[in-house]
């Protein structure tokens, strides 16, 4: 009888362990691709910017670490952006200027 039981006891363990990698993968599945890493580093840099920050935030695939120096980087990447898109509407409107001079 005890070693029925020790059979019970490997086959419920057996179970067990199928059971836990099947919910496992169900959940690796589950992680929508907004939440995934390379999902919010693309969302990052090339569609949402700072937008994206919540994302990074729900997302459990980032360390705390990871989390605050991708903030970081976001936010000098976005402050970069704005000073470059103000300098280039600046020369645009100069170089208008200089147009309308030269056509008026």
């Amino acid at each position: 009888m005890g070693e029925r039981l020790s059979k019970q006891e490997q086959h419920s363990s057996q179970n067990l362990s199928k059971h836990l990698e099947y919910k496992m993968f169900k959940e690796d599945r589950k992680t929508k691709w907004y939440l995934r890493p390379i999902g919010v580093v693309l969302l990052l840099f090339f569609m949402l910017g700072p937008f994206g920050l919540p994302l990074l935030y729900k997302s459990r695939e980032f360390s705390k670490a990871s989390k605050i120096v991708l903030t970081i980087v976001v936010i000098a990447y976005t402050f970069y952006l704005v000073f470059a898109s103000l300098e280039i509407a600046r020369e645009l409107f100069r170089k208008m200027e200089e147009l309308q001079e030269l056509l008026g």
